[in-house]
């Protein structure tokens, strides 16, 4: 398991593959998709 440097530049880095997702979450809807981290 290596992980993958976020092409964003996100601080998710180490993260499930179906939670990678998120990290191209827009930064406006930042707030709501950790707390959809979270929820998950």
């Amino acid at each position: 398991m290596t992980d993958a440097p976020a092409p964003a530049g996100g601080g998710l880095i180490r993260v499930p593959a179906g939670r990678v997702v998120l990290v191209g979450a827009p930064a406006s809807g930042k707030t709501g998709f950790v707390r959809a981290l979270i929820a998950l």
